[in-house]
């Protein structure tokens, strides 16, 4: 049996949360809300902690 690491999977999407972060806090879109930005850095955190939660567990493949 293969095992892949759950937080291979989890941290791939936390990246691109924390990528699309940055990109709507330097302004760089058309959405200027500071509740948005809000929204986004929470989503980001509760990404990068599931990460954390996650890495001791595995998908196991065949």
């Amino acid at each position: 049996m293969f095992k892949l690491p759950q937080s291979i999977i989890y941290a791939m999407l936390a990246v691109n949360i924390s990528a699309f972060a940055i990109v709507l806090q330097l302004d760089m879109l058309v959405i200027r809300s500071l509740t948005a930005k809000i929204i986004v850095w929470t989503l980001t955190i509760g990404a990068w902690a599931l990460v954390y939660k996650k890495r001791k567990k595995y998908f196991y493949l065949f």
